[in-house]
């Protein structure tokens, strides 16, 4: 028997995921910041979310979550050819 998750949790993810520290009633703490660990859980959290009855009416809203963070995730990425050009600008100054 699958458990209900509780709507408050759900709407905590859809309101704050990627963000690793969030203040009652202040939001995000910016000085945390974001962290592509926090995205990947909250993707793997809304994946089962999306294929759960209990969120048929959200999913859509779920789906454009998942694609949003899978995006910034993608954004943390440096690929070498990246790095090189970033280092050539450092020591080019």
């Amino acid at each position: 028997m699958a458990v209900a998750v509780p709507d408050a949790y759900y709407q905590f993810i859809m309101d704050y995921a990627p963000y690793v520290y969030v203040i009652p009633g202040s939001g995000p703490d910016m000085a945390w910041g974001r962290a592509a660990f926090a995205a990947a859980f909250a993707i793997d959290f809304l994946y089962e979310a999306y294929f759960d009855q209990e969120f048929d009416d959200r999913s859509v809203e779920i789906e454009s979550k998942i694609v949003e963070l899978a995006d910034w995730i993608l954004t943390q990425q440096c690929t070498s050819r990246c790095l090189m050009r970033a280092l050539t600008e450092i020591f080019a100054s």
